[in-house]
């Protein structure tokens, strides 16, 4: 039903998708004759376009979608203003709006399902299936998805509303395996920077101290930074020593989006088993 009320946004989406298409061709064919700025903002222009218009029909599709309760799953747990970051450097000519929750997808095998809460009046992103709660109904509603979930994955922030999340994740004796991700910090220019990624973790990693299943983070960031050494993910549970997966700190930047999908995949093989293989 939601995607049929969406169908007159999506065919919008999908014309100014097929004139971007057109401009890209255009400009292209004029500057291989020779290069001129009009011909160059035109085939520009046409990139975005095309590109922004196909990511809005992504997530228009994503509507209605639920999980499904044949597939075991795992729990994202974020802030809302987390939602719909790219991860790439802006680009005019080849744009990427590619977010770190496509990204984890992505690296999830296809017999499992990465899901999340969406506030029921906001638009869906690419990547996880939404599960619609609000503001009355979201701490029941995460109860609820712990007690099935395979795994937990966080993205890291210092909201009120997150702390409360990871406080549940360890009140049971066998918590599940975890995943915590910082979220990429940018400079000026868009690059990860690796200085703010490292003051951002110690200022985490002290703030959530105080909750059992992280108790040893700050010890274990300290020794991975000594190491001139950023990282970027954290798997932990009581089933297996804590693990930080980290990138070389002059090569932060590339590095970044390797090391989530190899935390992604050791999450797999720990939560998922066989699954984690395909």
């Amino acid at each position: 039903m939601k995607r049929l009320l969406a169908a007159p946004f999506i065919l919008v989406m999908g014309l100014l998708c097929v004139l971007g298409a057109g401009m890209i061709l255009v400009g292209g064919v004029r500057m291989s004759r020779g290069f001129a700025t009009s011909h160059f903002v035109m085939y520009a222009s046409g990139a975005m376009i095309a590109f922004y218009s196909w990511r809005m029909i992504l997530r228009l599709w994503s509507l209605g979608r639920v999980p499904d309760p044949r597939k075991p799953h795992v729990l994202l747990l974020r802030s809302f203003r987390l939602d719909n970051q790219s991860l790439a450097v802006p680009k005019i000519v080849a744009p990427d709006f590619a977010t770190l929750e496509e990204d984890l997808t992505k690296a999830l095998p296809r017999g499992g399902q990465l899901v999340k809460l969406r506030h029921r009046y906001r638009l869906p992103d690419v990547g996880a299936v939404e599960i619609e709660a609000d503001d009355q109904t979201w701490q029941p509603t995460v109860l609820k998805w712990l007690e099935t979930t395979r795994a937990v994955v966080v993205f890291l922030d210092s909201t009120e509303s997150l702390r409360w999340e990871m406080e549940q994740i360890g009140r049971e004796p066998s918590a599940h395996p975890t995943l915590l991700v910082m979220p990429p910090l940018k400079d000026e220019m868009g690059k990860i920077d690796a200085a703010k990624m490292l003051a951002r973790w110690a200022e985490l990693a002290q703030r959530f101290a105080d909750v059992p299943l992280f108790a040893n983070l700050p010890v274990e960031v300290e020794k991975v930074a000594a190491l001139e050494r950023v990282p970027v993910a954290v798997l932990t549970g009581t089933a297996a020593p804590m693990e930080i997966v980290s990138t070389e700190k002059t090569r932060v930047d590339g590095g970044y989006r390797e090391a989530v999908a190899l935390a992604a995949r050791t999450l797999s093989t720990r939560a998922l088993g066989d699954l984690g293989k395909g």
